[in-house]
């Protein structure tokens, strides 16, 4: 449904936005962590769509919610890397970027598939990447440091 939905975004109800983020944020994120990363890629871009076009003025989903899925998904992103295609580490870079705060090892480790398969993406993938990258390097987006310790030394294995 998100992903069919992040098609149309300005045409998601306001209660299916905030019905799925709820239900998504529920027992800890319990549903966010058995998702696969393909999955939770295609989630978090149709959030970031649904907070970035919309049609009332109040918005399609509770920032704050948004924010939480995000944080929630990050764990299992950088756990299942090792599965993502270059097409989702650039869509979750690319997500990840339009969010308040990315954490370290998540942005690290995007970074690191992404220059690994840079040569697979297509070219407005790889047009987004950069300019993500760019921002980044220019201090545009706020990095949580701090994420744990043992995820950033899983980055270079």
């Amino acid at each position: 449904i998100a992903e069919a939905y992040a098609r149309w975004p300005r045409d998601v109800p306001e209660e299916l936005a905030e019905g799925l983020a709820a239900l998504l944020c529920k027992n800890e994120g319990s549903l966010v962590k058995e998702m696969s990363p393909g999955q939770l890629v295609a989630l978090l871009r149709a959030f970031v769509l649904w907070k970035k076009r919309r049609r009332s003025e109040q918005g399609t989903i509770n920032l704050s919610l948004a924010d939480h899925i995000f944080r929630l998904a990050a764990e299992p992103l950088l756990q299942g890397r090792k599965q993502w295609t270059p097409d989702q580490a650039a869509t979750a870079f690319w997500a990840f970027a339009k969010m308040t705060a990315v954490p370290e090892a998540l942005f690290k480790g995007l970074y690191q598939e992404l220059v690994r398969g840079a040569e697979k993406l297509p070219e407005p993938a790889l047009a987004a990447c950069l300019l993500v990258s760019a921002r980044g390097a220019a201090g545009q987006i706020q990095i949580l440091r701090g994420s744990s310790e043992d995820s950033v030394n899983e980055l270079d294995d």
